[in-house]
């Protein structure tokens, strides 16, 4: 299967071919504790830090001129001070905000063909859902004469509050 990725809007196949996408389960976690009284520990807090994706990617060209010309404008695309949309294709309804940390070095297989990996900070540590949930006025809500009251469920795993279009 193509794996398929886009960063900041830019379709990335045109750069490369990723081998593989590192998406770790939940974030890092760092727990602050003091000495209990008699055994173990107290936890004082539990942060959810950031999260890291790793890209593993080939690129290939065929010279060693077109290959380097490749490598300037992917480095032009990467070069971000602030997160930005990244979207995979095997998650077709969520998006991450993130930016790539820490240097490419390709591995020079030859002049033509190389092998590196990205790695790429998500700050928030979460997926954001693209999908859009309708709701009908007549049988998704409770309506009085000066409000209408919804339940929404929310499927993901922090809070997350909903956007809301009125027709």
């Amino acid at each position: 299967m193509t794996k398929i990725m886009t960063f900041n809007g830019v379709d990335m196949s045109k750069f490369f071919r990723i081998t593989d996408i590192i998406r770790p389960i939940g974030n890092k976690r760092s727990v602050s504790t003091d000495n209990a009284p008699l055994l173990g520990v107290n936890i004082q807090q539990v942060k959810r830090g950031e999260k890291e994706h790793i890209i593993k990617f080939d690129i290939k060209t065929t010279n060693a001129i077109e290959m380097e010309q490749l490598k300037h404008d992917l480095a032009g695309v990467l070069n971000v001070l602030e997160p930005v949309k990244i979207t995979y294709g095997d998650e077709p309804d969520k998006y991450y905000m993130g930016l790539p940390v820490d240097e490419i070095t390709p591995e020079n297989l030859t002049r033509w063909f190389q092998r590196s990996e990205l790695k790429i900070i998500i700050p928030d540590g979460v997926a954001h859902s693209s999908a859009y949930k309708n709701f009908n006025s007549d049988s998704n809500a409770q309506t009085t004469t000066d409000k209408m009251v919804f339940d929404l469920v929310n499927n993901g795993t922090v809070e997350a509050f909903p956007i809301i279009r009125v027709k």
